[in-house]
């Protein structure tokens, strides 16, 4: 579910009030959350201390098990045409379980795209879409000046590369397409 924003120096942080209102839709929806994703369009899909203390906190907080971090770069090193994909976890520090300043140990999971998306799982998956159109396609980004939904196309495409798929795939092209109509 697409989340609002807030800048921070050189990071961003998700809007409380966007995170609040996500939490709640999954909670409506009978659903639950279990992982979180960001991007690190310029550099490697490496998590950061941020990044680490994130995850232990979401893990915390999280009463499924596992909760997993998914860091993409979309665009590091410059000229990919592929995402690189970094899947996460944090072990807590027995030494100090409590210190919320202690830097967590994390660890990668193995992650491997399988191409498994069909025709008509496109359609279900762009219904699902529906419910989370928002102003994508208005908001720019301050760093690139493209619209945050040319930033998801650019996004998407790379992954679906990633996971065996080719810019000319019916596959591919009909969820682009699909995303553009969606979020316009």
């Amino acid at each position: 579910m697409p989340l609002a924003h807030v800048a921070r120096r050189i990071t961003r942080c998700v809007c409380a009030v966007s995170q609040a209102a996500a939490a709640e839709a999954v909670r409506g929806a009978g659903l639950a959350v279990v992982g979180w994703h960001h991007s690190h369009p310029r550099f490697a899909a490496a998590p950061s201390a941020l990044d680490l203390r994130s995850q232990r906190a979401a893990q915390r907080a999280s009463r499924r098990a596992p909760f997993v971090g998914l860091i993409t770069s979309q665009h590091w090193p410059v000229g990919r045409t592929a995402s690189h994909y970094r899947c996460i976890r944090v072990e807590e520090d027995v030494n100090f379980p409590d210190e919320e300043d202690s830097m967590p140990k994390g660890y990668q999971l193995s992650v491997r795209l399988q191409a498994d998306l069909t025709q008509g799982g496109v359609d279900n998956l762009l219904q699902d879409l529906v419910g989370c159109a928002s102003g994508l396609a208005a908001l720019r980004c301050r760093d690139t000046k493209l619209t945050h939904l040319d930033k998801c196309i650019s996004s998407v495409s790379h992954h679906m590369r990633s996971a065996g798929y080719t810019d000319d795939d019916p596959v591919t092209m009909k969820l682009l397409q699909g995303i553009r109509d969606v979020f316009r």
